[in-house]
């Protein structure tokens, strides 16, 4: 009987560095003394495992003892370059959202704090740390860190008229800012609040420029 041959591969389409399994069906001739010869790869078996760097097309010869003719059959593996997300960034828990950035575009974004799937991370709500984005263009992807800066001024005051100067700082302001926002404020948080009623914005700020806000009135 004449050779048959069929090259098939767990995926025809991988990004760069991964690695795909080939393996092949041969019916027909001599089973009992096939013979493979592959094109762009040293084994001499009927399964291989490559990883190829770029799109490469690989053929196998098989034939035997037996009066039949070899046969050759191919398979393409299809390789995609990998996007490339911005750096990792720093951002306060305050701060507005912010666009990432990936190259080629038209992807899409996925991870903790990602509001728009065209890249928005959002730090509103989200505890100080480090956030993973994921960047998906073609079947591959990359990753970016995005890390959230822990900012808190605490809780909005009621006060009266005329009482006695107070400070601003709790148990649930984020330690080594100052205060500032009108002359009634000293940096240390200590503020007066005066005879008029009125609110007043004051605003806390750290040394690597995170800074939140809390009212008076």
């Amino acid at each position: 009987c004449p050779l048959e041959l069929l090259l098939f591969s767990d995926d025809d389409t991988i990004c760069q560095g991964e690695c795909v399994n080939i393996s092949s069906i041969v019916n027909g001739g001599d089973s009992a003394s096939y013979q493979y010869s592959w094109i762009n790869s040293t084994s001499n078996g009927s399964a291989i495992t490559v990883c190829p760097s770029f799109t490469t097309t690989y053929l196998l010869n098989v034939s035997d003892n037996g009066p039949a003719s070899q046969i050759v059959d191919s398979i393409t593996i299809v390789v995609n370059t990998p996007p490339t997300a911005q750096s990792s960034i720093d951002i306060c828990q305050t701060d507005t959202p912010v666009n990432l950035i990936a190259s080629p575009s038209g992807g899409i974004w996925s991870g903790t704090g990602i509001i728009s799937t065209n890249g928005t991370f959002s730090a509103r709500g989200l505890p100080p740390g480090s956030y993973d984005a994921n960047y998906e263009f073609s079947g591959c992807s990359d990753i970016t860190t995005v890390n959230v800066l822990e900012i808190h001024s605490g809780a909005d005051i009621s006060a009266c008229t005329n009482a006695p100067i107070f400070n601003l700082n709790s148990i649930n302001t984020t330690p080594g800012g100052i205060w500032s926002g009108c002359t009634c404020i000293q940096q240390n948080g200590n503020i007066d609040v005066g005879g008029i009623p009125s609110t007043i914005n004051a605003i806390y700020t750290l040394p690597n420029g995170c800074l939140d806000t809390l009212n008076v009135s």
